[in-house]
């Protein structure tokens, strides 16, 4: 008897078992649209590389990452880096077919040097079903020869954020164009104030401002979006060096902090000045609101300002040109769970709830479409970028990095006086050139 009844008992549990996996089974493929991995359970796990944001969006995360395991019954085990490790680290997991199933990238040239060693998976057909959710000039970031290597999950849109305290204290309002920006720093120099804050002691802050000004003076067609000689260079001469031009008068007339390549921009040097009203303006991304919503919240609320860039007399540029790159995950070819790690970008990327939040509690510049924005920062930014007619992706992002680098140590040195915009010019074009015909 007791042998029978522990048989009984063993088909019973098995019985009950398969049930319950039929279940689920069914429940999971009822409850999303999802291309989900039917044979994946709660066992299985993904890992997502990603860099540090505000305390905000690091929870908004980390809750999304918990809600999906409710969901999906897959473990998402979330590392976060700082910039310059984070890449670092990256290069050498990957390299040696260890990295994570799910990245974070900038597009662009960044994002290719992996693909050109095929360790990105190509998502071009499954992201086919909700790629019309997200922005598609943030797509175009991240896809090579027609196809698809990266979801965009956050726009890096450079704007001008401003003191609106002080333009109210003179009797300023934000220029539209450079004579009205001319006129506009002068006040701010003959009152003691600083036009504008920069720190440029990891060169790329500077070489957002030497890039914005090149777009309004070379305009739409001026814009590289790759390495090519469009029949006079790969950069537009003429827009290049006037662009360096107008940076070294603006050094030259006090328009940046004295030693502007010793002030960290990523230890905050730049951002207290701003913050303190020794400067008055401050060139920088998306990332700039996300960070002074979470250091200096008052200042957030009661006192910043945005605008685009304004237009340059003589210049080919409008103010629908846009300095803009993108924050996107991608997916490890090494990954062992492709369909689990696609499954978790496409929730949290799409997700409104999710990214509302991103938007109006993190001030993140969220790639989903349709969400209510309430925070007006992020809403004026978002209306900029959805205006633009044309995007100029970072030079250290949509360039290989041979010109990248010169091009920000360059510029670095204009910064400093110890190069002029024609060698700066003849420099970076130089390298750009010698790589085209290598």
């Amino acid at each position: 008897m007791m042998k029978k009844k522990g048989l009984f008992t063993l088909l019973l549990c098995v019985a009950v078992l398969s049930f319950l996996v039929s279940f689920v089974g069914c429940s999971a493929k009822e409850k999303t649209e999802d291309k989900i991995d039917t044979s994946l359970t709660k066992s299985e796990s993904i890992t997502v590389w990603l860099l540090n944001k505000n305390d905000v969006a690091t929870a908004i995360l980390d809750d999304a990452a918990i809600q999906f395991k409710k969901d999906r019954g897959i473990d998402v085990k979330i590392q976060y880096f700082e910039n310059d490790p984070y890449k670092t680290k990256l290069k050498t997991a990957m390299g040696s077919g260890e990295g994570p199933d799910v990245f974070h990238s900038w597009g662009g040239a960044w994002l290719k040097q992996f693909v050109d060693e095929n360790q990105v998976l190509d998502i071009t057909e499954l992201s086919s079903d909700f790629k019309n959710e997200l922005s598609q000039a943030a797509w175009d970031l991240n896809t090579y020869d027609g196809k698809v290597y990266g979801v965009p999950y956050a726009l890096a849109g450079t704007m001008i954020y401003y003191n609106k305290e002080l333009f109210e204290k003179y009797n300023l309002s934000f220029p539209t164009n450079w004579d009205e920006m001319q006129n506009v720093a002068q006040t701010f120099l003959d009152n003691g104030v600083i036009p504008f804050a920069l720190g440029n002691k990891s060169a790329w802050p500077g070489a957002m401002q030497f890039i914005y000004q090149y777009i309004r003076y070379g305009g739409e067609n001026a814009i590289v979006s790759r390495l090519e000689d469009k029949g006079n260079g790969v950069f537009d001469k003429n827009a290049f060096i006037s662009a360096g031009e107008n940076i070294k008068t603006m050094v030259d007339e006090g328009w940046y902090p004295e030693g502007v390549n010793g002030i960290n921009y990523d230890t905050g040097g730049s951002r207290m000045l701003f913050y303190s009203g020794q400067c008055a303006m401050i060139l920088q991304t998306g990332s700039f609101s996300t960070g002074c919503k979470d250091e200096a919240p008052d200042f957030y609320k009661n006192n910043l300002g945005v605008a685009p860039f304004p237009t340059i007399a003589g210049g080919l540029g409008t103010i629908n040109e846009s300095l803009c790159g993108n924050n996107a995950l991608s997916v490890s070819s090494h990954s062992k769970n492709p369909q689990a790690a696609l499954d978790f970008i496409k929730y949290y990327t799409t997700n409104k709830e999710i990214n509302e939040n991103n938007a109006n509690d993190a001030g993140i510049l969220v790639a989903t479409k349709g969400i209510e924005i309430n925070d007006p920062i992020v809403k004026k930014i978002t209306d900029i970028l959805n205006d633009s007619t044309a995007v100029q992706n970072f030079f250290d992002q949509g360039l290989p990095k041979e010109v990248a680098q010169v091009f920000n140590d360059s510029v670095q040195a204009l910064f400093g006086k110890t190069m002029t915009p024609t060698e700066v010019y003849n420099k970076v074009e130089g390298v750009a050139q010698d790589l085209l015909n290598n």
